[in-house]
């Protein structure tokens, strides 16, 4: 029979220290890309109203303008890590591998967490991670704002191989997005992620104060107006710009239950006096935000 019981204080105390550790240690990049939000139940209902309207002139009459509703569903999902150490070990103070393995699971908690992100942002899925509010992928040709002022399909997804000219094109294009009252969002994009791939060329895009691509050496004007970032999770030719200073961003990472560690015995395994049983347990998904604030210039 499985049960519950009080366990080693210094091996409980020392594992959480040592997952807390590790969890602090990973050199996280999701919040550059997705927006945490908490979650009180198995799943959440985002709703917004849209944009608010652009001041108008106030003449004789009051102008109404109304607003547009529009929502996403995500849906929590459970992740665990678990080790399993035979009670004679514990007894023969044979547990010197277990410290480290909790910090481990710190590590592989934070990595779990932007890979999700990083993923959610490459794919764009809207069969994996959910659709926008629109009722289309992230990244999709036809985004329109249903029963909004303004209703004319947008893209952000281009087809366009990375050099500072398609760059050019592609953030010339993100600039012209309109929000659904037909106002330019002007979004200020700053970001440029892209496989490993695609590094040396993202380097020169954001580094180089000049255009590396051609003989006139002419002023780069996106040197020290974008970094980047690589992600080991999109593919080869995959590069999105985003916004990473606005506290909404195209992902949404929603968080129900942060990383909690529950210990048991299972006294029925006869060999080695028993198990314990070390797990750490979360709940949390991805989904998408308001896909004005990323253009993928090529999946």
């Amino acid at each position: 029979m499985i049960f519950k019981t009080d366990v080693a204080k210094h091996l409980e105390y020392g594992g959480r220290a040592q997952f807390l550790e590790g969890s602090r240690a990973w050199p996280s990049k999701r919040s550059t890309i997705a927006a945490e939000v908490s979650s009180s139940g198995d799943k959440e209902t985002y709703v917004g109203l849209g944009e608010h309207p652009m001041p108008v002139e106030a003449l004789d009459q009051v102008k109404v303008r109304g607003l547009s509703e529009r929502s996403i569903e995500i849906t929590n999902k459970d992740w665990e890590v678990t080790l399993a150490v035979s009670h004679n070990a514990i007894n023969d103070d044979r547990v010197g591998n277990v410290l480290p393995w909790m910090r481990s699971a710190g590590l592989r908690f934070e990595e779990h967490m932007d890979k999700l992100a990083f993923l959610a942002l490459n794919g764009g899925d809207g069969t994996t991670y959910g659709s926008c509010y629109d009722g289309y992928e992230l990244f999709d040709t036809l985004h329109a704002d249903a029963k909004a002022e303004y209703t004319t399909a947008q893209s952000n997804l281009g087809t366009s191989t990375l050099t500072l000219d398609t760059f050019n094109s592609i953030w010339v294009l993100a600039k012209a997005l309109m929000d659904s009252r037909g106002e330019v969002v002007d979004m200020p994009f700053d970001l440029l992620t892209v496989s490993p791939s695609l590094k040396t060329v993202a380097a020169q895009i954001c580094d180089n104060v000049q255009a590396y691509d051609t003989a006139n050496r002419e002023i780069n004007p996106f040197s020290g107006e974008f970094r980047y970032q690589v992600s080991p999770h999109f593919d080869s030719a995959a590069w999105v710009i985003s916004c990473s200073v606005l506290p909404e961003k195209p992902v949404i990472l929603q968080m129900r239950q942060r990383p909690e560690l529950v210990i048991w015995d299972d006294e029925s395994v006869a060999a080695q006096g028993g198990i314990r049983y070390f797990k750490w347990s979360a709940r949390y998904q991805v989904g998408y935000g308001d896909w004005r604030t990323a253009y993928m210039g090529k999946t």
